[in-house]
């Protein structure tokens, strides 16, 4: 799983682009920041990116954690963020394959 660490001046552009070309592979991926400005930046992020993928017919969905970690000597807490792909099928794909399956139980 790819990990990206988050500033509170990374370029939300270039980090959703990260996010859109990461996710397409089906793998999830993991952003990490510590402080507001760095978690701001990795949610914008990652609302630029499922704007992005949702063309593509795929949603984007994120699960937040807590993570204590060690920076120069101190104790700080990280937001860590598991984003994950859910490919939706069309309308029409979903009946088709409603009525395939159905077609061959009856």
């Amino acid at each position: 799983m790819n990990t990206y660490p988050v500033a509170s001046k990374t370029e939300i552009p270039k980090l959703a682009g990260a996010i859109r070309h990461g996710t397409s592979t089906g793998e999830p991926l993991k952003l990490q920041a510590v402080g507001a400005g760095a978690v701001n930046q990795a949610i914008k992020a990652v609302a630029v990116a499922r704007q992005m993928t949702e063309e593509g017919g795929a949603d984007l969905f994120f699960t937040p954690s807590f993570q204590n970690i060690i920076i120069d000597g101190e104790s700080r807490t990280m937001i860590e963020i598991k984003v994950e792909a859910r490919i939706e099928k069309k309308e029409e794909e979903l009946q088709s394959a409603l009525k395939q399956y159905l077609n061959n139980t009856v």
